[in-house]
């Protein structure tokens, strides 16, 4: 498991607790820099990301860097991906791509023309212009819908302490059957996790006591809540490892966001900690929570 660079925050002011908006491109390619020296080899991306594709198109360290982009939600009389594709590598001054995901899985269920937009992208695939094929999922069941229709290399699915729907067991399992990897996003639940809990919105107020568990694990291990945060994943990584009939490199990313290149420090140095805490899987296991309006950001009205 390694850690990804999402780029989100280089083209929108995004993340609840975000106090600095969209990061400027200087400051870009001051954390390109940091994450390059870190070791940290892919960047996500996507076509909704503001400008964050020019942006890092602009700036020739990013081409050190494999790259993920994603899709927009097709309108129900799209015809063709090819425009898509085509901005996308424009943008990014690239030739090829690692992956490219569709945004919207309902694009590959439900859509008309879901079988051309899939052969387009398998067509580009053959043609080594896209290494890998996948689709960005927010409930498990679109998963459900899509692993016999399609020959998909890659999903990225939400993954934290509080959301663990994807990573069951059975799961990881099936992910295995069908030969796809995991990239994990929302590591910090759009940094809620990493909140003080008295700066946390009223909007969580209903759902204190799944916050509170977290907090007071925090406390336990006398660590960062960013620690926490990432220590799950090396937990999985060990249960993983621990299991012969799974590839220890199923999750093969967990992509974290930043606004700054000392944050990506914080964030790269929290990960060297968490690889080093000894917790019990239980604990964070009992963290998990299926109420969707705590763990589905786009769920969230926090101008109440």
């Amino acid at each position: 498991m390694k850690l990804a660079l999402g780029t989100v925050q280089f083209g929108l002011d995004y993340g609840i607790s975000n106090q600095s908006g969209q990061v400027n491109s200087t400051e870009v390619e001051a954390i390109l820099q940091q994450a390059h020296d870190a070791g940290i080899t892919l960047l996500d991306s996507a076509s909704v990301y503001g400008n964050s594709e020019q942006v890092l198109g602009q700036l020739n360290i990013s081409q050190r860097f494999e790259l993920v982009t994603k899709i927009p939600k097709l309108a129900h009389n799209t015809t063709s991906i090819m425009p898509h594709i085509e901005q996308s590598l424009r943008l990014l001054k690239r030739d090829q791509l690692d992956a490219v995901l569709f945004h919207h899985a309902d694009d590959l269920i439900s859509h008309t023309k879901r079988s051309v937009f899939y052969q387009e992208l398998a067509a580009l695939k053959q043609q080594e212009v896209v290494s890998r094929i996948g689709v960005s999922l927010y409930q498990p069941e679109q998963w459900q819908l899509l692993k016999n229709q399609y020959q998909l290399d890659l999903l990225q699915v939400p993954v934290n302490v509080l959301d663990q729907r994807f990573v069951s067991s059975s799961l990881l399992t099936d992910y295995q059957k069908h030969t796809v990897k995991l990239h994990c996003r929302s590591a910090f639940l759009q940094g809620l996790l990493l909140m003080p809990a008295n700066q946390r919105p009223s909007y969580f107020q209903p759902y204190q006591d799944q916050l509170a568990r977290f907090d007071r694990l925090v406390k336990q291990f006398h660590c960062l809540p960013l620690v926490m945060c990432l220590a799950l994943f090396h937990v999985l990584d060990t249960n993983i490892k621990a299991n012969q009939n799974i590839d220890d490199n199923i999750i093969e990313q967990v992509v974290v966001g930043c606004c700054s290149s000392a944050q990506l420090h914080e964030i790269v140095r929290a990960n060297q900690i968490a690889r080093t805490i000894n917790i019990n899987p239980q604990p964070l296991s009992e963290l998990a929570s299926d109420i969707q309006a705590l763990i589905n950001p786009s769920l969230w009205q926090l101008g109440n």
